[in-house]
């Protein structure tokens, strides 16, 4: 019987990685931005979702970083439009990198609103002020995840509690085009998003 050389053992060993690698491939990836990791997938209701972009929202001049936020899309993506009106499910899915007050979060919903839900879309005062009942303080580390579903509308959670939702086409429409709409939170952010960061 034929002794393996050491030389030989490392090839093959080699061999043997390479093979279990091709064969038997990672399930779960991942992408980081700024230090957030995020799964190349997401399962939402029985769908599996693919990361389209990933995006990193600052404020002012000095870059202070407030979350960093993340598109799943069934089918991946370069184009807002199509993505706003496509039927299919959806989940962004934000990462908190400090603390925000309530009357912060209610802000940034009242400026993406009014900013991208430009005519025809309208929301009616009284379904606003149901939303923004529903806005909380959200601290450092914490998840919030908006669940788009095709006839149903958006589930909305916080650290996987679900704390509101809606069936309002316009309020729908209007929570996803804040990010990647007309004026988002910032070009970077849309950017990042539609897998298109510089």
């Amino acid at each position: 019987m034929e002794i393996m050389r050491p030389g030989n053992r490392w090839k093959y060993s080699i061999l043997l990685a390479l093979l279990a690698a091709l064969f038997n491939p990672p399930t779960v990836r991942a992408a980081t931005l700024d230090g957030v990791q995020m799964p190349d997938k997401l399962e939402v209701e029985g769908t599996s979702l693919t990361l389209n972009g990933m995006g990193l929202r600052t404020y002012s001049w000095l870059g202070i970083k407030i979350y960093v936020v993340g598109l799943y899309l069934e089918t991946p993506s370069h184009d807002a439009n199509a993505i706003l009106k496509s039927p299919e499910k959806k989940a962004l899915v934000i990462h908190f990198l400090r603390d925000i007050t309530q009357s912060q979060t209610r802000n940034a919903w009242k400026e993406g609103f009014d900013n991208n839900c430009l005519e025809p879309c309208h929301i009616d005062q009284g379904e606003l002020n149901a939303f923004y009942a529903n806005v909380t303080r959200l601290n450092k580390g914490d998840t919030s995840t908006l669940i788009f579903t095709p006839d149903v509308g958006v589930e909305a959670e916080t650290n996987g509690k679900r704390v509101d939702s809606t069936k309002n086409s316009d309020l729908v429409y209007a929570m996803l085009a804040t990010f990647i709409g007309p004026k988002p939170p910032t070009k970077d952010v849309k950017l990042g998003l539609l897998g298109k960061a510089e």
